[in-house]
Protein backbone atom coordinates (compact mmCIF):
# COMPACT_ATOMS: atom_id res chain seq x y z
CA UNK A 1 0.00 0.00 0.00
CA UNK A 2 1.60 3.47 -0.92
CA UNK A 3 0.93 6.26 0.91
CA UNK A 4 0.90 10.05 0.01
CA UNK A 5 3.56 11.93 2.19
CA UNK A 6 1.02 13.86 3.81
CA UNK A 7 -0.86 10.52 4.93
CA UNK A 8 2.31 8.85 6.00
CA UNK A 9 2.84 11.93 8.26
CA UNK A 10 -0.41 11.83 9.92
CA UNK A 11 0.01 8.15 10.50
CA UNK A 12 2.59 8.77 12.41
CA UNK A 13 1.69 11.98 14.44
CA UNK A 14 3.65 13.61 16.56
CA UNK A 15 6.52 10.83 15.91
CA UNK A 16 7.38 11.14 12.59
CA UNK A 17 10.06 13.48 13.61
CA UNK A 18 11.52 10.83 16.36
CA UNK A 19 15.19 10.02 16.16
CA UNK A 20 16.91 6.86 17.77
CA UNK A 21 19.11 7.73 20.61
CA UNK A 22 23.05 8.20 19.48
CA UNK A 23 24.12 5.24 22.04
CA UNK A 24 22.26 2.66 24.00
CA UNK A 25 20.50 2.66 27.14
CA UNK A 26 22.12 0.40 29.95
CA UNK A 27 21.79 -2.07 32.10
CA UNK A 28 21.29 -4.43 28.99
CA UNK A 29 20.05 -7.78 30.05
CA UNK A 30 23.10 -9.98 30.42
CA UNK A 31 23.57 -11.71 26.71
CA UNK A 32 24.07 -14.81 28.64
CA UNK A 33 20.42 -15.19 29.56
CA UNK A 34 18.90 -14.46 26.26
CA UNK A 35 21.63 -17.54 24.46
CA UNK A 36 23.44 -14.45 22.65
CA UNK A 37 27.60 -13.94 22.86
CA UNK A 38 27.52 -10.14 22.74
CA UNK A 39 25.46 -7.38 24.05
CA UNK A 40 24.83 -5.59 20.38
CA UNK A 41 22.32 -8.21 20.24
CA UNK A 42 20.46 -7.84 23.52
CA UNK A 43 17.04 -5.96 22.84
CA UNK A 44 15.96 -5.42 25.97
CA UNK A 45 16.85 -3.77 29.60
CA UNK A 46 14.98 -3.82 32.89
CA UNK A 47 13.60 -1.03 34.31
CA UNK A 48 11.49 0.07 37.03
CA UNK A 49 8.56 -0.71 34.61
CA UNK A 50 10.09 -3.69 33.54
CA UNK A 51 11.23 -5.16 30.17
CA UNK A 52 11.69 -2.69 27.45
CA UNK A 53 13.01 -2.95 24.20
CA UNK A 54 16.07 -1.03 23.32
CA UNK A 55 17.16 -1.30 19.80
CA UNK A 56 21.20 -1.26 18.92
CA UNK A 57 20.95 1.86 15.57
CA UNK A 58 24.16 0.49 13.85
CA UNK A 59 22.84 -3.52 14.27
CA UNK A 60 23.61 -4.58 10.82
CA UNK A 61 20.18 -7.74 10.48
CA UNK A 62 17.99 -5.23 12.07
CA UNK A 63 18.80 -1.83 10.48
CA UNK A 64 20.08 -3.52 6.94
CA UNK A 65 18.22 -0.28 5.82
CA UNK A 66 17.47 3.31 6.95
CA UNK A 67 14.03 2.83 8.89
CA UNK A 68 12.48 5.63 10.69
CA UNK A 69 10.84 3.37 13.08
CA UNK A 70 11.67 0.34 14.96
CA UNK A 71 11.19 -2.47 12.81
CA UNK A 72 8.71 -6.03 13.42
CA UNK A 73 11.80 -8.17 13.17
CA UNK A 74 12.86 -6.75 16.35
CA UNK A 75 9.62 -6.71 17.93
CA UNK A 76 9.65 -10.03 17.36
CA UNK A 77 13.30 -10.95 18.57
CA UNK A 78 12.24 -8.63 21.44
CA UNK A 79 9.51 -11.19 22.17
CA UNK A 80 11.81 -14.25 21.60
CA UNK A 81 14.25 -12.33 24.47
CA UNK A 82 11.67 -11.59 27.26
CA UNK A 83 10.89 -15.14 27.10
CA UNK A 84 14.18 -16.42 27.75
CA UNK A 85 14.26 -14.06 30.19
CA UNK A 86 10.97 -14.65 31.93
CA UNK A 87 11.64 -18.93 32.14
CA UNK A 88 15.27 -18.34 33.28
CA UNK A 89 15.76 -20.72 29.61
CA UNK A 90 18.07 -18.77 27.11
CA UNK A 91 18.14 -22.00 24.71
CA UNK A 92 14.34 -21.00 24.50
CA UNK A 93 13.30 -20.36 20.95
CA UNK A 94 9.97 -19.24 19.33
CA UNK A 95 8.78 -22.59 17.06
CA UNK A 96 5.41 -20.99 16.16
CA UNK A 97 4.87 -17.07 16.14
CA UNK A 98 1.34 -15.28 15.40
CA UNK A 99 1.16 -11.47 15.54
CA UNK A 100 -1.18 -8.47 15.84
CA UNK A 101 0.96 -5.50 14.64
CA UNK A 102 -1.70 -3.08 16.00
CA UNK A 103 0.72 0.44 15.68
CA UNK A 104 4.61 0.97 15.26
CA UNK A 105 6.97 1.29 17.68
CA UNK A 106 8.85 4.91 17.66
CA UNK A 107 12.11 5.62 18.79
CA UNK A 108 10.93 8.75 21.03
CA UNK A 109 9.13 6.91 24.06
CA UNK A 110 10.02 3.80 25.78
CA UNK A 111 8.54 0.33 24.88
CA UNK A 112 7.80 -2.02 26.90
CA UNK A 113 7.25 -6.00 26.75
CA UNK A 114 5.48 -8.27 28.91
CA UNK A 115 5.35 -11.92 28.51
CA UNK A 116 3.05 -14.66 30.17
CA UNK A 117 4.38 -17.89 29.59
CA UNK A 118 2.06 -20.91 30.32
CA UNK A 119 3.58 -24.78 29.39
CA UNK A 120 4.75 -24.51 26.11
CA UNK A 121 3.00 -21.39 24.93
CA UNK A 122 4.04 -17.42 25.20
CA UNK A 123 1.83 -14.03 25.07
CA UNK A 124 3.83 -11.43 24.89
CA UNK A 125 2.82 -7.79 24.45
CA UNK A 126 5.00 -4.77 23.29
CA UNK A 127 2.92 -0.95 24.17
CA UNK A 128 4.41 2.17 23.74
CA UNK A 129 2.68 5.56 25.58
CA UNK A 130 0.42 3.12 27.20
CA UNK A 131 -1.29 2.05 23.76
CA UNK A 132 -0.54 -1.94 22.45
CA UNK A 133 1.84 -1.87 19.39
CA UNK A 134 1.78 -5.61 19.31
CA UNK A 135 0.29 -8.66 21.11
CA UNK A 136 2.05 -12.17 19.87
CA UNK A 137 1.15 -15.41 20.82
CA UNK A 138 3.81 -18.17 20.32
CA UNK A 139 4.33 -21.62 20.77
CA UNK A 140 8.26 -22.78 22.80
CA UNK A 141 10.47 -25.41 21.21
CA UNK A 142 12.18 -25.87 24.82
CA UNK A 143 9.94 -28.44 26.87
CA UNK A 144 8.46 -27.94 30.18
CA UNK A 145 9.08 -24.26 30.17
CA UNK A 146 7.51 -22.62 33.69
CA UNK A 147 7.66 -18.95 34.42
CA UNK A 148 9.81 -17.76 37.25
Amino acid sequence: MLLSMGAYNRTRGAAVEAEPRPTRRAPLIAASAVGRSSPNDVLLLQTERGLEIDVDRGHPIFFDHLLDHVPGTALIEACKQAVQVATGRPDADLCAFDGDFQRVVEFDEPAQVRVHVEQNLATCTITQDRRVALVASAALNAPQLRAR
